[in-house]
């Protein structure tokens, strides 16, 4: 009887460790999962299948462009100055619908004013001017998977 004892006593603490060693194993993303950056409050997801951060694109005069397509923002991290202007192009066969990323009620992380207003059509476009220094999310109202972040530095 003891010795029966003893060999489950035994069994549970080896299936505990191949537990521990298994769910610690499970922690690191394979090349395929999803892997969640966090800066500030802002996610900045980052995914096998997301645009790679590229350099930015400037149309005629000047104004940096963010492109969005079918896997999401392109680039989809932006540096730019206070007072600068992004002029965001739709070129996906979804719609689009720009809006602030992150909770109402913190004003440091939430840019309400920064909404298109409606749904963007592909080749439409919308312009907004970044006058708070931050860093802001903001996502595709039709698509919350795709997301991306504005860095708004002081003027120089």
């Amino acid at each position: 009887m003891k010795q029966g004892i003893i060999w489950i006593i035994i069994l549970i603490i080896i299936l505990v460790i191949v537990g521990v060693v298994v769910s610690s194993n499970n922690n690191e993303p394979s090349a395929n999962e999803e892997v969640v950056m966090t800066a500030t409050t802002t996610e900045v997801r980052l995914t096998e299948n997301q645009p790679s951060l590229s350099s930015v694109a400037r149309d005629t005069t000047g104004t940096t462009v963010v492109t969005y397509s079918d896997k999401g923002f392109s680039p989809f991290i932006v540096e730019i100055e206070a007072g600068e202007s992004i002029k965001f192009v739709n070129e996906s066969n979804d719609a689009l619908w720009l809006t602030a990323n992150g909770h109402p009620t913190a004003a440091d992380q939430f840019y309400p004013e920064f909404d298109s207003g409606k749904s963007l059509k592909r080749d439409e476009s919308y312009s907004f001017v970044f006058n708070n220094k931050g860093v802001w999310g903001y996502k595709n109202l039709n698509n919350e998977e795709h997301l991306g972040t504005i860095v708004v530095t002081p003027q120089r």
